[in-house]
């Protein structure tokens, strides 16, 4: 890919990270990517319902992480 290859990516480096090469690591693990995952028939639902559960917890602090979990794997389970 042309973007893997820019010199704008490759040459970035991070702060927070001790100024490590990120774009070029990040680069290297994408192209090390072989095989697209499968996403089943549910896989949008489940990706909704564990952002949501998520986002209960770091960004809303409406639930606990116990309790945003259960909600979770109940709204999972409902989906059959």
């Amino acid at each position: 890919m042309e973007a893997l290859e820019s010199d704008v990516l490759l040459d970035s480096t991070n702060p927070f990270f001790n100024d490590a090469p990120t774009g070029q690591i990040l680069a290297d693990r994408a192209e090390a990517v072989t095989m697209m995952p499968h996403k089943g028939p549910h896989y949008f639902e489940i990706n909704t319902a564990i952002q949501d559960a998520i986002t209960r917890v770091d960004v809303d602090g409406t639930d606990d992480p116990d309790s945003s979990w259960a909600k979770f794997a109940d709204a999972v389970e409902s989906l059959g």
